[in-house]
């Protein structure tokens, strides 16, 4: 039975600070998201003996600048909401045709699942300036896009389609293959004295960590959210902090989430926030604020309609 096309939800929830390493109150991260998908929007296994062949549709255009989670000071402790604008994408997801009768009768399938993911660099805020955040970002995403284009294309003449596990496994090379990318772009972006004072006393802006993850339609059918976090201790990050990233698919044609949860969630929350306004400690004031963040990350999780 052919897959149908599905709409999908891709969505970076929020961002834990486990520790800051950066001074109390003094952390500034920012992301850089890019989006992709291999899909029939623009793959097919094609007859004639070719196997796969397309390129990947890639949304590199989000805010990669400074500030893009708007927030000025992270601590320990704090979950950052990261906003619509930057870390979430709603499209459409297709299955690929199986064009080559001698696949079909192989897979006895006539199209294999589409997969969608994103990759991400989360990164800390010292020295560097606005353009350069954004000149990177801009490097970043053009990396991943050639990256996949070059991973894919291994699979044109291969032995049959590629699996989930393939395609993971070449998602994490191009993920790892754009650091030296970015790096050359910066380079070339900085003018010669700005290059000779990030290389000797100045402060660049730090990598803290980068991922990537993917899942494919046949992901999204057996269950209709799936979510995942990312944790950079302070030795994958290189002493810039403990850091943890929650990551969400949702299938979008499934049943709406219900309607009481969200209301219980919503109450809650008010809850919360008329408990900040009574005389409280300090102590008191961020284990509330932390509460009401757990609740807004479930709202999100869930899928709740925006208030």
């Amino acid at each position: 039975m052919a897959r149908q096309p599905i709409h999908v939800r891709v969505q970076l929830i929020d961002l834990e600070c486990i520790d800051e390493a950066d001074g109390p109150g003094n952390a500034e991260p920012y992301v850089w998201p890019v989006f992709f998908k291999i899909d029939g929007d623009s793959f097919a296994v094609d007859a004639g003996g070719m196997g796969l062949i397309g390129h990947p549709c890639v949304d590199g255009t989000r805010r990669g600048e400074h500030g893009n989670l708007d927030v000025a000071d992270v601590d320990a402790g704090d979950i950052v909401p990261i906003p619509a604008s930057v870390g979430r994408l709603e499209t459409v997801l297709r299955p690929i045709p199986v064009n080559d009768p001698t696949y079909r009768i192989v897979l006895g399938e006539e199209d294999l699942p589409g997969t969608i993911g994103v990759a991400v660099v989360l990164m800390e805020q010292d020295g560097w300036d606005d353009d350069t955040a954004r000149a990177g970002y801009r490097a970043f995403a053009g990396a991943i896009e050639l990256g996949l284009a070059r991973a894919m294309a291994r699979f044109q003449h291969y032995g049959e389609p590629p699996s989930r596990e393939d395609i993971a496994r070449q998602v994490a090379l191009a993920r790892d293959a754009a650091a030296a990318a970015v790096r050359g772009a910066l380079l070339e972006h900085m003018s010669a004295l700005q290059v000779a004072w990030y290389g000797s006393i100045g402060n660049n802006d730090d990598r803290i960590g980068s991922d990537a993850w993917t899942v494919n339609q046949d992901d999204l059918r057996a269950a209709d959210t799936l979510t995942f976090r990312r944790r950079w201790d302070a030795r994958e990050s290189d002493g810039n902090g403990d850091w943890t990233m929650t990551v969400s698919f949702k299938n979008l044609d499934v049943a709406a989430t219900g309607i009481d949860r969200c209301s219980g969630i919503a109450e809650a929350i008010e809850s919360a926030a008329q408990e900040l306004e009574a005389d409280i400690s300090q102590d008191e004031r961020r284990a509330i604020a932390r509460r009401i963040a757990e609740l807004r990350r479930e709202w999100r999780l869930l899928g709740c309609p925006q208030a």
